[in-house]
């Protein structure tokens, strides 16, 4: 660790102030003063009030984390016998907290994509699970103490003023309010009451549900002041989760599992980063077909395109409209039986079997030089598939267009993008 005191600081801007408690200055090494720094200066009431606050720089000289403010060194103002001021020095953020930055977000109307959002949770969670592996809870977490860096790409947690090791079951009630859990919101609820000052709880699960409520913020870009109030609280954080965009639904996995209303049904962070890791894996795509999203391991994938399972193993292939067999004078049915092929035709294209070429390929081989013998028959009369590319559709001048695969209309009753699809590639599955 670094050796510096105040005076090796330049003092530029005051960027932060609470009155009798601290203050946050911006500075400059003056041995290098283009090397910007952070110092938070604390006000000392007694050598007591000094004991607990050097907890913090204790908390912070020991934790090497890429997502943690990096701790530089400390300082005291005064004498052995009455010290007056302590003097943290830490890295400089000139992009700012998270909550400047969720403040932009919505005062621009730009919401985060998914993948950003996931990010962000990533760098997180793994901060706060390594906290968790030193025993030290943060114990206040909430946008502004949340720092950016990077481009607004990196987030670093900070100011562990109200963070403390680990040791009993027992501990004092404290967090900023909006941000607190359940379990502490009542704490605090019965400290006012009846001046009780110590929660039994799990603090890591406590600071789970306070991240969570960080990330439900930053996803909605809407203030959650509605989850202050503990009446119903099940119902507006299920409320607040599913009015989230579709597009977030693998953050709204995350989101369910870190604002469970019941402590027990929360996992730790150790727990919530392996559990990250299975959300961050699964993905989600819209299908053409049946336009509704499935997993991505659920898709027929051939040369970049993709077909989800349900739509081509439920798919229908034999129409409404009555086919038949023109060479041998056969109506045709499900089998698509008849005398001239019995058993023997494809049940996409209706043509006789291709094995090893697609349906589009035997179409072009066989409609243009006459050996498609299948019509089929509307209102209007008997339909063949028309002689032009890409043969794949029957054409009522008075009807209009029927899928050769399905035989509805296009346009008009249903997508073709499954029909399509299997026309391409239904001799691979």
């Amino acid at each position: 660790m670094e050796r510096i005191t105040l005076s090796d600081v330049i003092l530029i801007d005051r960027i932060y102030s609470r009155e009798g408690i601290c203050e946050v200055y911006k500075g400059t090494l003056r041995s290098n003063p283009s090397e910007v720094i952070c110092v938070k200066k604390l006000f000392i009431e007694d050598l007591s009030d000094l004991s607990s606050q050097c907890e913090e720089c204790y908390t912070m000289a020991k934790l090497e984390h890429q997502n943690i403010i990096k701790f530089r060194s400390a300082s005291i103002e005064g004498t052995r016998q009455s010290v007056s001021n302590l003097f943290i020095y830490m890295e400089y953020f000139p992009e700012g907290d998270l909550q400047k930055l969720i403040q932009f977000r919505i005062q621009s109307k730009n919401s985060w994509t998914e993948n950003e959002l996931l990010s962000y949770a990533k760098q997180l969670v793994s901060a706060y699970s390594y906290l968790q592996s030193k025993n030290i809870c943060h114990r206040d977490i909430k946008p502004q103490n949340i720092f950016v860096t990077n481009n607004g790409t990196m987030l670093k947690v900070g100011d562990f003023g109200a963070s403390r090791n680990i040791i009993g079951g027992d501990f004092t009630i404290i967090g900023t309010p909006l941000y607190v859990s359940p379990l502490v919101r009542i704490a605090i609820s019965e400290q006012v009451r009846n001046n009780r000052h110590t929660l039994d709880h799990d603090p890591f699960k406590s600071d789970v549900y306070s991240l969570g409520l960080v990330f439900l913020y930053m996803a909605s870009l809407k203030d959650i002041r509605d989850l202050a109030s503990l009446s119903n609280l099940d119902e507006i954080i299920l409320a607040r989760i599913s009015a989230l965009p579709r597009e977030y639904r693998r953050f709204q996995r995350l989101l369910w599992y870190m604002l469970a209303v019941d402590e027990k049904k929360r996992p730790c962070f150790n727990k919530l980063e392996s559990i990250m890791s299975e959300i961050i894996s699964y993905e989600e795509i819209l299908c053409e077909g049946c336009c509704e999203y499935q997993e991505s391991k659920d898709f027929y994938v051939f040369f970049n395109e993709k077909m989800c399972r349900k739509c081509v193993d439920n798919y229908l292939f034999f129409p409404d409209n009555k086919i038949f067999c023109s060479a041998c004078g056969i109506y045709l049915f499900a089998d698509l039986e008849c005398n001239c092929g019995a058993y023997l035709r494809c049940s996409v294209c209706k043509d006789f079997i291709h094995y090893g070429k697609s349906c589009y390929n035997s179409l072009f081989d066989s409609v243009p030089n006459r050996k498609y013998y299948v019509k089929m028959i509307c209102n209007c009369g008997q339909l063949e598939l028309m002689p032009n590319p890409p043969y794949s559709y029957y054409l009522c001048p008075s009807c209009g267009y029927f899928c050769v695969v399905c035989g509805f209309l296009y346009g008009k009753e249903r997508s073709h993008k499954v029909c399509e699809f299997m026309l391409k590639y239904r001799y691979l599955l």
